[in-house]
């Protein structure tokens, strides 16, 4: 069975509203562990920055992740990528992606975004993806707990550098419990489409350290035996 193991610090420069609980993706964007989220994090202006390195069977990888936030509706990130970088056979790729919230969620009515991503790996292929998402507090705050829906739905297209093209619709839905301790537990799962060539399931616990709460914590996994922990850590200057 494949594993992967995945490390990262995450260092993050906010400027104007410190974030809440908006975490960013394994891939960048504001969301859950793979899928994106019609959130932000909700910094008027903030530069975030992921240095990630990702250990499996078949190598290793570093993924230096950057994302801007401009307002509390905006946020972009950009990406670079190595694959196997102690191999003279070395890939090198980057990522784009931008989120735009149309509306933030009300009492009764969802959160909406829309999104864009690109990425690009050399020797293995490019994906674009589109994607429409919806975010909304399914509960109420019941003894400091919360639990929130998301789900989103991307058209996708992989064009490999050997083969044809794949594009699909791929839907995603996932839960999020919140609470006022700290703690969250998220989860998502990725229907099977003929992109990624099956369905994916992820799960992570994640923690807000209560007297710094600029500073999280996360353990996760997801199938095929992939597991991953991370640290992020907030400089808010002002709210």
């Amino acid at each position: 069975m494949k594993r992967e193991i995945v490390l990262w610090l995450t260092a993050t420069l906010m400027v104007g509203l410190a974030p809440g609980w908006g975490y960013p993706t394994l891939n960048g964007p504001t969301g859950l562990v793979h899928t994106p989220t019609a959130e932000t994090t909700e910094a008027m202006v903030g530069v975030e920055v992921d240095v990630p390195y990702i250990n499996s069977e078949g190598g290793g990888a570093y993924n230096v992740n950057a994302l801007v936030s401009l307002g509390a509706r905006v946020e972009a990130n950009a990406s670079l990528l190595t694959v196997n970088p102690e191999q003279a056979s070395a890939e090198n790729g980057f990522g784009l992606s931008a989120k735009l919230v149309l509306r933030p969620q009300s009492l009764l009515l969802p959160g909406l975004a829309i999104g864009a991503a690109y990425r690009d790996v050399t020797d293995v292929g490019r994906r674009t993806i589109l994607y429409l998402a919806a975010s909304k507090q399914l509960t109420p705050r019941v003894a400091g707990s919360a639990l929130y829906g998301h789900v989103n739905l991307s058209w996708q297209r992989f064009d490999p550098e050997v083969g044809g093209s794949v594009e699909d619709f791929v839907p995603a839905v996932g839960l999020e419990l919140r609470m006022d301790n700290g703690l969250s537990l998220v989860a998502d799962y990725t229907f099977e489409n003929d992109v990624d060539g099956k369905d994916i399931l992820a799960g992570a616990l994640r923690y807000r350290f209560k007297p710094l709460p600029l500073l999280w914590m996360q353990v996760g996994f997801a199938d095929d035996g992939v597991f991953f922990t991370g640290l992020r850590a907030t400089l808010a200057l002002g709210r």
